[in-house]
């Protein structure tokens, strides 16, 4: 049985890096269960693994909607992320001045500089 998880672990994996090539995908969220994390994350190649902004608990049973939900809020998170260190780059100062403290916290900050859309 362990050999036809690793199997299909692989498959998934296979399919999951011909997507996000053919897509140019370049943030992936992975919902899946405690038991399938530890699998999927061996198999997955470097350059895929880079791609992961979120690994959300899921099992079979989790409703559609909220996979979805989770998924969106994960992606509106990384963009705000990802938001705040562009503005901190292109800043007077970029981003050294946070490290010698004139900067907000980066949590303040997200919360203050970075609105997300509902």
């Amino acid at each position: 049985m362990e050999n036809f998880h690793l199997h299909h672990m692989k498959e998934v994996v296979a399919v999951l890096d011909r997507v996000a090539r053919e897509e140019a995908i370049d943030r992936i969220v992975v919902a899946c269960d405690d038991v399938a994390r530890p699998l999927l994350m061996e198999q997955l190649p470097k350059e895929l693994a880079a791609r992961i902004v979120d690994i959300l608990h899921a099992d079979i049973r989790t409703p559609e909607h909220r996979v979805l939900a989770e998924t969106l809020e994960a992606l509106r998170q990384r963009d705000a992320e990802t938001d705040l260190e562009h503005v901190e780059a292109r800043q007077p100062g970029g981003p050294a001045r946070r490290r010698t403290g004139t900067q907000p916290s980066s949590k303040r900050a997200r919360k203050t500089s970075v609105r997300t859309a509902p």
